[in-house]
């Protein structure tokens, strides 16, 4: 098992012992997903209903020895957005662990929606769905720092079948009700992707 994957499997430990439903999300859920890559981060959605709940996730976190590095806010719904934290064991800023709480707006239905998947031998965790990824990715891709999403993006839009398309439109519409979309025509750009892929040769 790889050495991040070690990490994923002390982090899935922590957060089952907390008792806060989660999922895993960003480059290792798209490699589960859709297409194995690289990753230095261990992206998590973790369902919780308040910035409360959320200080309570980070602080029984910190009692596990992980440190707090950076705390980024929601700033359209003035929520806790996102937590990065560092993993007992890791090396300084080598390997983050971020905990999505209010960065998309659907981190519940992502968590609620998981399917158990197994990564490696005697790692098995809840892995967001692939319709779910679409959408958390149409939110925010960055094409000139993060050209990577686009890869991303593509291959699980290809990967995704009738359920899943209409599992990403349900997420887009959700994340524009709520607020959460920053300015962007989701919706539009999803539908961008599905002709895209309809074209494909």
């Amino acid at each position: 098992m790889s050495h991040i994957l070690r990490l994923l499997a002390r982090v899935a430990v922590d957060l089952d012992q907390i008792g806060d439903p989660w999922a895993l999300v960003g480059g290792l859920a798209v490699g589960a997903r859709a297409r194995p890559r690289f990753t230095q981060d261990i992206d998590l959605a973790v369902a919780v209903d308040s910035d409360h709940s959320a200080e309570r996730v980070v602080a029984a976190l910190r009692k596990r020895d992980y440190e707090l590095d950076t705390l980024l806010e929601q700033e359209q719904r003035g929520r806790i957005g996102t937590v990065r934290m560092l993993p007992p064991g890791a090396a300084t800023n080598s390997l983050l662990v971020d905990l999505l709480f209010a960065a998309c707006g659907v981190e519940v239905e992502i968590a609620a929606a998981a399917e158990r998947m197994r990564l490696a031998r005697d790692l098995d965790l809840p892995v967001a769905r692939t319709g779910h990824l679409v959408a958390m990715k149409l939110l925010s891709h960055d094409q000139q720092r993060r050209p990577a999403d686009l890869d991303d993006l593509r291959v699980l839009v290809e990967a995704c079948d009738a359920r899943e398309l209409e599992r990403a439109r349900t997420a887009v519409r959700a994340i524009v009700e709520r607020g959460f979309h920053r300015g962007r025509d989701l919706e539009g750009d999803l539908d961008a992707w599905i002709q895209r892929r309809t074209a494909a040769p």
